[in-house]
């Protein structure tokens, strides 16, 4: 027993030696002084290369001015009718994840918005509630070159929308249509809501959707131009602006220095009802537009924007600057005495009213 003890301890012993004189070391002549200077060369020489910051203009954001558009920087928006009524839409779904919003008056002083993704990909997998078209938006959503997803509409908006389908001017998904996977009714927002506020877009399904109708997905339209700056340097103090949208329908913005962001608010700041979604994200951003325009009646019911040009105001990064806005149907722009007005990168919230509210507009 003790003669095998021994001999594995031998073994353990030798096999130990055998592995520390395979061991390289600076000493065993495999580097030399040639290889050395060689090796560093070449590390320098990458590590130079790799911490460059180049400009990736491929994934440029056309609607917030950032870096952050996996899509590319051609790529087409997709727009989202949702319903903003104060009793069935609220709290909506997935409608701070997006780029961009437009807000304004439909019927009966109710408001509705279009959400605006810079494209389809980045649309969450539940927005909602989807309701239906309004002129206005429509006209919008032609201007940015936005596909838009809809649940039928008002009897102008259905006729424009035809019309501009037709002639190749707009791509539309009707919710209440055939599209496959791109909308469903959601059993839970079924128990909460009426049966129009459950009405949800899909965004795995309305990127599917996209390609089995062949929609165009490329685009150039760029309806803001924004700063290289990283602040404003002109313009009023604007800490808290509050709009009055329609005749029952009020929403106020503030100021976040630290953030450089406006939180858009229900009613009055003072009344403290963040907008929210029902993930709890509040309506976040760094640019917030007024654009007062011509209001008309379209029929018994509904209401309408001309849309053709105005002025407004511009609040960014503090301050307010007064701008004219201009529309046709193959873009948007925004100028300041008469140059570019230029915007701070970030989302950007569009009100858009009638002038004859201009009065009620409080900036503070």
């Amino acid at each position: 027993m003790k003669r095998r003890i021994f001999s594995g301890v031998l073994a353990m012993v030798l096999t130990a030696t055998m592995f520390a004189g395979c061991k390289k070391t600076p000493a065993d002549g495999n580097t030399t002084p040639t290889t050395v200077a060689t090796t560093t060369t070449t590390t320098t020489t990458t590590v130079a290369t790799t911490t460059e910051k180049p400009v990736n203009t491929a994934y440029y954001n056309r609607l917030t001015g950032e870096y952050d558009n996996a899509a590319g920087p051609q790529s087409r928006p997709f727009a989202i009718m949702v319903a903003n009524d104060k009793y069935q839409a609220r709290p909506q779904v997935g409608l701070s994840k997006a780029d961009m919003f437009v807000e304004a008056e439909t019927e009966g002083g109710i408001t509705r918005i279009m959400a605006v993704f810079s494209d389809a990909s980045r649309i969450p997998e539940q927005v909602a509630p989807v309701r239906s078209a309004r002129t206005p938006f429509v006209k919008m959503a032609q201007s940015l070159d936005a596909m838009y997803a809809h649940a039928g509409g008002s009897q102008a908006a259905d006729a424009m929308l035809s019309d501009l389908e037709k002639a190749g001017k707009i791509s539309r998904l009707n919710a209440l249509g055939s599209n496959g996977n791109a909308f469903y009714r959601d059993p839970t927002l079924r128990q909460q809501r009426d049966l129009e506020h459950s009405l949800s877009a899909r965004g795995s399904g309305v990127v599917e959707r996209i390609a089995n109708r062949k929609f165009r997905t490329t685009s150039s339209v760029a309806p803001f131009v924004f700063s290289k700056e990283e602040t404003v340097d002109h313009g009023d103090p604007c800490n808290q602006i509050t709009i009055k949208m329609s005749g029952s329908e009020t929403c106020s913005f503030k100021y976040d220095a630290e953030s450089g962001k406006y939180i858009k608010y229900f009613g009055k700041v003072s009344e403290n009802k963040p907008h929210k979604d029902t993930s709890g994200s509040s309506i976040e951003v760094t640019n917030v537009v007024v654009m007062y325009d011509k209001k008309y009646t379209e029929d018994a019911y509904h209401i309408s924007f001309t849309l053709q040009s105005g002025n407004g105001l511009l609040c960014s990064g503090g301050k307010v600057r007064n701008i004219q806005w201009k529309r046709t149907e193959s873009g948007l722009s925004f100028t300041e005495n008469g140059a570019d007005a230029t915007f701070l990168p970030g989302k950007t919230y569009i009100c858009l009213l009638s002038d004859g509210l201009k009065s009620n507009t409080v900036i503070e």
